[in-house]
């Protein structure tokens, strides 16, 4: 595991470091938490516009039953695989 530092001010250090108790967390931990959901954050919001954009290209949209149609999820199909999960947990409990 490798160390990173960070230069903060006698006040930042103290805001940090209150903020992080009130977390229930060591400073380190809290600012690895914030910066990691951060990135995500900004990764999220990326991928949402590429999202937007290539809806906003070509204005296409699916239902819900549209898609479990499309990728073999509609009602019996699903249905039937649940059941052989069930009676797939049932025999192996009897072995």
């Amino acid at each position: 595991m490798s160390t990173i530092s960070l230069r903060a001010t006698d006040a930042e250090r103290k805001l940090i470091g209150d903020v992080a108790q009130l977390h229930g967390k060591t400073i380190s931990q809290y600012i690895k938490d914030v910066v990691l959901e951060r990135i995500e954050d900004e990764y999220d919001l990326k991928v949402y516009d590429e999202a937007l954009k290539e809806y906003q290209d070509n204005p296409i949209s699916y239902s819900l039953e549209e898609i479990k149609e499309r990728h073999g999820l509609s009602g019996r199909a699903v249905k039937l695989r649940r059941s052989r999960r069930r009676y797939k947990a049932r025999t192996a409990k009897q072995s």
